[in-house]
């Protein structure tokens, strides 16, 4: 092979050189929008799209939003040239002047992006697109509503729903793809909800709930082209075909049709697309529309969020057939080669309704055209409810692009054999191993196997002494479960207990009828709950007064068990003994010890080493910081309670080590010096080792490979 005499650049780079003008995205567009909107297409969608992010803080108090928000901006003013803005139309996001790229790269804000850095991983905050927080705040989640995300990956709107829906709620997380699945789970894991279960299905086969059960509130977030991603993925300039959404409206379709089907009457979903496609957009809503008869309406939101400029949906649109380029007026005119996938449903007209047993009857052909195609143009009253719809244009707010409708289940939807056929393809889902669509799938890298999904029940609570045990133990009161119901995955002898809502284990562990092995296995379920209690495998003074092993809380179930459990509840905390600990081992080279030994307590409050003494119940506990004389950078500390671990002469945080150095950094300023972790330090040793062996191998006369 001849190298190449090109420079190598730097991962990124190429996608700056695409072309907008050579796109086929603008003659596409020139049929859509008016002229003034297509120059604003060019100007908005070639500009750096500005990065966001969202505080969260679901597991703290409520106060802990404002504080929170508050020190961060006293934090980030040490930048002068940094105008973080808030945005107006929702709380406790933010807005920074320049794009991700740009805050990766450019030297001026290398502080101020390891500091974003650390505290996203920390789970105070979610790096997530200012348009993408937009459908969950239109589903209107109510504490202890069922909910589900049926394309849910990476997790960022999942985050939402968990903190709007509460611990005693049910959000089921769906993505077909199960790498994404494994996504999901980790940029959920931070909320520790027992109100999650991830599952690997087809969205648009979505197993029906056991027992009757129905959803309150269902978001499809379904997958698009993505021309709405342009402003921070340029790249798709280049690759962009119109061909994308063709192949994606049927999908589309289905998954909403079978999402109505999920929900109860008087239930909401929201259908949203990072895509302006009509025929992803305005077509999908309208086609479902005439389907639903009635059943269905578009919720008229424009009073809701004010401060949020959006646009109208369309009422009429071209479709440009992705061969010719041509317009086309129905869909026997289109190319031969397309002629099974281009359908009726993607036209803004009218279609006969009545004759379709299945969605592939509105697929082009000059015999079935004659019976379903009417070429009437659309309806006044599906018109108007089109114009609720919403999209988001880039021009409107600095925003990328995307497309909303919030839909209201009005009554059941009607029983013709098009929707009958949804309910049977989804009760006849192929449950063994793969992935849950059968559609063609990329080549996994050389040497990596595709990842398998896994069978591991999860089952009711098989030790019925438990939690006679678990109360003796930590003392708890009577209600310390408080309508949560505990699991296991292992038949026996397990190490781990899980935590569920009661209404989720009422989807996933049946009470009578079925097992909760077929399904589970039905819904493929990857994860669900949060760890309420692990086996503690320490020292013999940790054991159950009966001898038996003891069982410690995980930082994930704190805020649900410490107010449970007064007696572990320690002394409320000076903040500089609380201080102490969170730093403990942040800023050493050789240590990563998270404890502090009571002499070295002694130093800074003798009267609170004496009060720890007094306390005889050694392992877990809970600690809160007193909220006398917070100084004003600690204020996010008050009312929170941490979990801890207590001995006979030390005292520690249970938190992970990128947890405490988020905090103590947000406390003590952006200078903080935070030393390796045990995972960086492991990396630093493995390059040393390969160093050398290179080293050994030159003055050898070879040399090792990276």
């Amino acid at each position: 092979m001849i190298p190449s005499s090109e420079p190598v650049r730097k991962h990124g780079e190429w996608m700056n050189e695409a072309d907008p003008e050579k796109s086929r995205l603008l003659p596409y567009y020139a049929r859509i929008l008016d002229a003034d909107d297509l120059a604003r297409y060019m100007e908005w969608f070639t500009k750096p799209l500005p990065a966001t992010f969202r505080v969260s803080g679901s597991r703290y108090p409520p106060g802990f939003r404002k504080a929170y928000t508050e020190r961060f901006a006293q934090l980030v003013a040490q930048f002068s040239d940094v105008a973080v803005k808030p945005l107006p139309w929702t709380e406790g996001v933010w807005e920074l002047p320049t794009d991700r790229r740009a805050l990766r790269r450019t030297p001026d804000y290398a502080r101020l992006h390891k500091f974003i850095i650390s505290q996203h991983e920390a789970g105070l905050i979610v790096r997530q697109e200012a348009v993408s927080m937009i459908p969950p705040l239109f589903l209107e989640v109510k504490p202890g509503d069922l909910v589900a995300d049926l394309c849910a990956a990476p997790g960022s709107k999942t985050l939402q729903l968990i903190e709007a829906v509460g611990p005693k709620g049910v959000v089921l997380a769906n993505d077909a793809d199960l790498r994404r699945c494994y996504v999901l789970i980790h940029n959920t894991i931070v909320a520790a909800t027992p109100a999650l279960a991830v599952t690997n299905c087809d969205a648009s086969r979505y197993p029906s709930l056991p027992c009757g059960i129905l959803l309150d509130r269902i978001l499809a977030d379904v997958p698009c082209s993505g021309d709405g991603t342009l402003r921070k993925s340029p790249d798709l300039w280049k690759k962009w075909t119109p061909h994308s959404a063709v192949t994606l409206h049927p999908l589309q379709l289905r998954i909403l049709l079978r999402g109505l089907q999920l929900l109860r009457p008087g239930g909401r979903l929201v259908y949203s697309t990072c895509s302006l496609n009509p025929l992803e957009d305005e077509a999908v809503i309208s086609s479902m529309l005439q389907l639903c008869r009635g059943s269905v309406r578009v919720v008229d939101v424009s009073d809701q969020y004010p401060a949020l400029r959006r646009a109208p949906g369309l009422k009429s649109w071209p479709i440009v057939d992705p061969i010719t380029q041509e317009p086309i007026v129905r869909p026997s005119d289109s190319h031969v080669s397309l002629r099974g996938s281009i359908m009726a449903t993607m036209f803004p007209c009218m279609f006969n309704i009545d004759v379709a047993e299945s969605l592939t009857d509105f697929r082009a052909s000059r015999e079935r055209e004659k019976d379903c195609w009417t070429g009437n143009i659309l309806s006044e009253e599906i018109s108007s409810q089109l114009g609720r719809t919403m999209r988001f244009y880039p021009w409107l707010q600095d925003t990328g692009g995307f497309f909303v409708a919030v839909l209201e289940l009005v009554r059941e939807l009607p029983k013709t054999p098009l929707f009958l056929d949804l309910m049977k393809s989804a009760t006849s889902i192929d449950t063994s191993e793969g992935s849950a669509v059968d559609e063609k799938k990329t080549r996994p890298p050389r040497g990596i196997p595709p990842p398998m999904w896994q069978e591991m029940p999860l089952i009711p609570l098989q030790d019925p002494t438990f939690l006679t045990r678990i109360k003796d133990y930590y003392e708890c009161d009577e209600d310390f479960l408080d309508g949560h119901v505990l699991a296991q995955r292992q038949p026996t002898n397990p190490a781990r207990i899980i935590m569920l809502s009661s209404h989720l284990a009422r989807v996933l562990i049946p009470e009578t009828g079925g097992s909760p092995d077929s399904l589970q296995r039905t819904f493929r379920l990857v994860s669900a709950g949060c760890g309420a209690f692990e086996k503690h495998t320490g020292s013999e003074r940790f054991r159950m007064k009966d001898g038996a092993e003891s069982w410690r809380i995980p930082a994930s179930s704190e805020p649900y068990f410490s107010h449970h459990m007064p007696k572990k509840v320690l002394p409320e905390m000076p903040y500089s003994v609380f201080l102490a600990l969170l730093s403990s081992g942040l800023s050493s080279t050789e240590t990563l010890e998270q404890t502090v030994r009571f002499d070295k307590l002694a130093e800074l409050s003798s009267s609170y080493r004496e009060q720890l003494r007094s306390v005889t119940l050694l392992g877990n506990c809970f600690i809160r910081v007193t909220g006398e004389s917070l100084p004003p950078e600690a204020e996010i500390l008050r009312g929170c309670t941490f979990n801890g671990w207590l001995g006979s002469d030390s005292l520690g945080l249970h938190l992970q080590r990128r947890q405490r150095a988020a905090l103590y950094e947000l406390i003590s300023g952006l200078g903080t010096e935070i030393g390796p972790s045990r995972a960086m330090k492991a990396k630093a040793r493995k390059r040393a080792r390969r160093l050398a062996a290179n080293q050994e191998a030159v003055a050898s006369g070879s040399e090792v490979g990276e």
